[in-house]
């Protein structure tokens, strides 16, 4: 069986504001493949409430998901 090679991409990483409550921004952060598309987009929702973590503790699956073709 053959083994099909996949292409790595190198990744921009963006903060956007996507609402602000007075003087507080709430921000997203994107993880995007560089280059040309299409690229498959996946919606990452932070759980539990906020109350343990972050909007970043999954930073380290997200990069690896971008650099695999997927926006996040």
């Amino acid at each position: 069986m053959a083994v099909q090679a996949r292409e790595i991409y190198e990744i921009d990483v963006e903060d956007v504001e996507y609402i602000r409550h007075g003087d507080r921004l709430l921000l997203a952060r994107l993880f995007k493949p560089s280059g040309r598309g299409p690229f498959t987009v996946m919606v990452e929702m932070h759980g539990c409430a906020w109350c343990h973590g972050d909007r970043l503790n999954d930073t380290i699956i997200n990069e690896a998901l971008a650099r695999s073709g997927v926006a996040v």
